[in-house]
């Protein structure tokens, strides 16, 4: 009986050890510090996209994204058919003013009428995950030169 009570105190600890040495989330979706892209500041004005927005989850978690990565669905990234890998959007829900700021890092939405494709997190952050769609407006922070 002591036995298994020091087992799970152990893994107890052992948990909050690997929870506290886990990367922050807020900094998974800022640009890359790679010498390899340089960012730049779309215009003095922000480049808009509208539209219908869905997000996908569980059946593509632990996938392939089309950049290579494996798709994580409590990353804030996104899916566009045609924005560069890595271009920094944020997200607003016009119907309740939440926004998100996401990475492009897959390619999609493949569903007519649709403009971006969210992950679980970042469509639940913005207050999508009942209705399964939502009409946004993402404005382009950063957007990545071609590589040279």
């Amino acid at each position: 009986m002591i036995r298994k009570n020091i087992s799970i105190i152990i893994i107890v600890v052992g948990f909050f050890i690997y929870q506290s040495c886990t990367i922050d989330r807020s900094l998974r979706h800022r640009p890359p510090e790679n010498n390899s892209w340089r960012y730049q500041r779309v215009n003095t004005e922000f480049e808009y996209i509208s539209g219908v927005s869905s997000y996908y989850g569980k059946k593509f978690h632990g996938r392939k994204t089309a950049n290579g990565e494996t798709f994580n669905m409590y990353d804030l990234t996104a899916a566009h058919k045609t924005l560069p890998f890595d271009t920094i959007i944020e997200v607003e829900n016009l119907s309740n003013n939440k926004k998100v700021t996401v990475r492009i890092n897959d390619r999609g939405p493949f569903v007519r009428n649709r403009i971006l494709d969210l992950s679980f997190a970042a469509a639940k952050e913005i207050g999508m995950i009942q209705s399964g769609t939502a009409e946004i407006r993402g404005k382009i922070i950063f957007k990545p030169e071609a590589k040279k």
